[in-house]
């Protein structure tokens, strides 16, 4: 099953958004993204999307009708329905957010490993280690080599909750117990360093991560 998503207004703000989640790391279930000028035109499709963003000018409009119109269908469905606003500020972060409420969407990474590529699932990441030039991922069931660099590591991992603890890891803070002076605990029970020079910016990470949990 695919994501389906309905951006609703119009002009570059909405086109900008939907480059933005084309352009988007794929998932593994690819997205459909469509289009529509007004709340009536999705409404005569006769479809329910997924998740429904609408431009913010006209989301407050549009919220009433929306509830009454979609709601009891996607109930009749058995749908879960996300309807919100495209705010000015809109980031691809916000993608990943609606993606995190579909079990199915999950998104992931497309690792390059020795002879060929694997796709890993970003929640069953809990680090990425630099050991003698080579970069290992370590996942929740096993550990093997990337070709990829920490660096681009750190750039495909940007819009999730990863942070470089010291010069040779990147973390996902998911999995992060505890700090404990100069160390990390994880929840898989390994201990990986905290250097002084990060370790300020990643208590604020990791601490600003944990109060978005409640």
């Amino acid at each position: 099953m695919k994501l389906q998503i309905a951006l609703i207004g119009k002009g570059p703000h909405i086109d900008h958004v939907s480059c933005l989640i084309k352009r988007a790391e794929r998932s593994s279930v690819y997205r459909d993204v469509n289009q529509y000028q007004t709340i009536d035109a999705l409404a005569a499709t006769s479809e329910v999307p997924h998740v429904i963003a609408i431009e913010e000018s006209l989301f407050f409009e549009a919220l009433s009708s929306l509830q009454q119109q979609l709601k009891q269908v996607a109930l009749e469905k058995g749908r879960k329905l996300i309807i919100t606003d495209i705010a000015a500020d809109w980031e691809e972060s916000k993608l990943y957010e609606w993606e995190k409420e579909f079990p199915f969407a999950q998104p992931t990474l497309q690792i390059p490993v020795p002879g060929g590529m694997r796709e890993e699932v970003i929640e069953d990441i809990v680090y990425f280690e630099n050991n003698n030039r080579k970069v290992f991922i370590q996942t929740k069931a096993e550990r093997y080599q990337t070709s990829l660099r920490l660096k681009e590591v750190m750039e495909k991992t940007a819009n999730f909750a990863f942070q470089s603890p010291y010069v040779s890891y990147v973390v996902h803070l998911a999995y992060v117990q505890e700090i404990k002076q100069s160390d990390l605990i994880m929840k898989n029970g390994e201990v990986l360093p905290l250097s002084q020079k990060k370790a300020s910016e990643f208590r604020k990470v990791f601490h600003t991560y944990l109060s978005s949990l409640h």
